[in-house]
């Protein structure tokens, strides 16, 4: 059975004998490097993204979709959608034929300043987007992948050729922000680390609204329901950040759009919003987007998987499916001492 080092996280089928190595774990205390258990966990389309990444993105939403409906458990809820642009949309939005119940607002409905703006609903079929809540997800998975003999080690790693030891056949790097730290692995400069900032509050709104500002690198607006009788809000970009520094600048800035967009949901007074905690943290930003690929590193043979950007969850499942296909090639080529 080949063995499969995963630096992160990931996902693979059952006749592969596979080890999950990192840092951080599920369960752990919220960590600045580790952004995967307070991220806003959502699906939802990216513009202008690329052929293969659109393709990514679908499959994980129909694999999510499938996990809502046979594992509530998993905490993984379907949820209508609402976005709102501030500026004008790709020529070619390109999902919009490939979501079922996607439909575009009316301009007589969109809010002031607004160019455009997209709808995910069932009115029309019962696919709709997908919300989770993820640190109910994170240990859902765990337990499932322990059940099918996945082990978790816990290791800070230094380079690569730290992991030689385990003795896989195929390394898989899926380390995010730590991808800039390794040793053996060429920086890539389109990596930056990028500060969160974000509110949880006590709130039963019960769809995603997400509006994005003409500067939409800085500043955007949402809420995104938990479905558990919580809510994020956000949000604000900081590139380049290092330091986990809340803000109540930040903070008041997101109470006054939300307010601005759905007074109905949000009042002027901010004291009458039901505060549980502020959160902030580092997300890996690669504006090339996503670097999936493999390659034959120092004897090891390494699938790269990462700058994922915001979008973790947004390409989750997709994503493992493309770096399952990565690590099949490698099972099927010669070893380098073979004769022919």
């Amino acid at each position: 059975m080949p063995k499969v080092t995963i630096l992160g996280a990931g996902q693979l089928p059952k006749d592969y004998e596979v080890t999950i190595v990192g840092r951080n774990l599920p369960g752990d205390a919220d960590s600045l490097e580790w952004a995967s258990p307070w991220a806003g966990a959502i699906w939802m389309p990216v513009q202008g993204s690329k052929e293969d990444d659109q393709k990514i993105q679908l499959d994980a939403l129909a694999y999510l979709t499938r996990l809502a409906v046979s594992h509530p458990e998993s905490s993984i809820r379907r949820i209508e959608m609402e976005e709102i642009l501030d500026f004008e949309p790709d020529e070619d939005v390109w999902f919009r034929w490939k979501l079922p119940g996607f439909a575009e607002l009316p301009k007589a409905k969109l809010p002031p300043k607004a160019k455009y703006g997209m709808k995910c609903t069932d009115n029309a079929c019962p696919l709709q987007t997908v919300v989770m809540q993820p640190q109910v997800l994170i240990e859902f998975l765990r337990k499932k992948l322990e059940a099918c003999g996945v082990k978790f080690l816990r290791f800070t790693v230094q380079s690569l050729s730290d992991l030689k030891a385990l003795g896989h056949d195929v390394l898989i790097n899926a380390s995010a922000l730590g991808a800039l730290k390794l040793k053996d692995v060429k920086a890539d400069p389109a990596i930056e680390p990028v500060l969160s900032q974000i509110i949880l509050v006590k709130s039963e709104y019960n769809k995603i609204f997400m509006r994005h500002d003409k500067d939409y690198s800085v500043a955007y607006t949402y809420i995104l329901p938990r479905l558990d009788g919580t809510a994020i809000l956000g949000g604000i970009r900081n590139y380049g950040a290092t330091k986990a520094e809340i803000t109540d600048e930040v903070k008041h800035g997101i109470y006054k759009r939300l307010h601005e967009n759905l007074p109905d949901v949000f009042p002027e007074d901010t004291s009458k919003v039901e505060h549980v905690r502020d959160i902030v943290g580092l997300q890996p930003q690669r504006e090339a987007g996503v670097k999936i690929h493999s390659e034959v590193l120092d004897g090891q043979n390494v699938v790269h998987a990462f700058g994922l950007r915001g979008g973790g969850y947004i390409l989750s499942f997709g994503l493992a499916r493309e770096v399952v296909r990565l690590v099949n090639e490698f099972q099927f080529q010669f070893p380098a001492s073979a004769k022919l």
